[in-house]
């Protein structure tokens, strides 16, 4: 991962436990399309892979090729959308 990202990851933790949480209670789980970009540009393959090694992520969700940014972010951490 590269060094500038490091600062992102506390940012992509709190987007996907949000989202967790939203989902949870029942509210809007809408992630803004440019942040989702941003999420999926910090993950690297290695750290999603490490992610599931450890359990925080389940195996992948497939979205759809034309899946939304938010669609492919939830997915690649193991959540379905």
């Amino acid at each position: 991962m590269p060094a500038g990202n490091f600062i992102l990851v506390p940012m992509l933790d709190m987007v996907i436990h949000l989202w967790d949480l939203a989902s949870a209670i029942g509210q809007d789980k809408t992630i803004d399309a440019p942040l989702a970009e941003i999420c999926i540009g910090i993950l690297t393959p290695e750290a999603i892979e490490g992610g599931r090694q450890m359990g925080a992520f389940g195996p992948e969700v497939p979205s759809p090729g034309t899946g939304t940014p938010q669609e492919r972010l939830l997915g690649s951490l193991g959540r379905t959308p």
